[in-house]
C-alpha cells in the first residue's frame, strides 16, 4: 500500500526501490494499492520536470516488466479529483473490495506511508 503524495519523493523512490528489490529477490508481487494522497501518482496529467524522478512513470515501469497490478482506491480518487478519463496507462480505480481480495491471497502486506 502506498500513501504518499507523489511530490514526497524520497518515499516514492523507496517504495519502489523495495519493490524492485524484492522482485530481484524472487518475491511474488502482485498488486501495488494507491490510498491517501497516492492516488494522485496515477493522474495521466501530472508534470514532472526531466531532470526530476518521475514516480508514476516508475510504477508503470514496473508493472509493465512484471504484470503488476496498478489499482487506486476510489475514495481517495474521488477526493482528488482523479478519474478514469484522468487516469495514466496501466492504473485502474477500484474499491476495497478489491484490495482486501488481493490481501487475502498474500502471504504479507507492507505499507508506504
Amino acid at each position: 500500500m502506498v500513501c504518499h503524495a507523489p511530490d514526497q519523493l524520497l518515499r516514492a523512490r523507496a517504495a519502489i526501490s523495495f519493490a524492485q528489490a524484492a522482485l530481484r529477490a524472487g518475491h511474488r508481487l502482485e498488486t501495488v494499492f494507491f490510498y491517501q494522497s497516492a492516488a494522485a501518482i496515477g493522474l495521466a496529467a501530472a508534470e514532472v520536470s526531466s531532470d526530476d524522478f518521475d514516480p508514476r512513470r516508475a510504477w508503470q515501469a514496473l508493472a509493465f516488466e512484471h504484470e503488476l497490478r496498478l489499482l487506486i482506491c476510489v475514495g481517495s480518487a474521488q477526493r482528488r479529483g482523479v478519474v478514469e478519463q484522468t487516469l495514466a496507462s496501466g492504473f485502474a480505480i477500484t474499491g476495497l473490495g478489491q484490495w482486501l481480495a488481493a490481501m487475502a491471497t498474500a502471504d504479507r502486506v507492507l505499507r508506504f506511508p
